[in-house]
């Protein structure tokens, strides 16, 4: 149980850095500059992949 917990905080502590990483950047991989909407659509894939993380450590922690 305390391995469950420390691995959520760091999955949770990934996420967080990550989306930080993607709202302040000021050019993506092409070099095209970010705006809002390329920012948006960053942050929107990047909470989608880490759904399916959350949800896997909510079962493991239910179970």
């Amino acid at each position: 149980m305390k391995t469950l917990k420390i691995t959520s905080l760091v999955t949770f502590i990934l996420y967080v850095l990550g989306f930080l990483f993607l709202i302040f950047r000021k050019t993506d991989g092409t070099g095209v500059a970010n705006n809002f909407s390329y920012e948006l659509i960053s942050v929107s894939i990047w909470t989608f992949l880490f759904f399916f993380v959350f949800i896997i450590l909510l079962i493991a922690y239910i179970i």
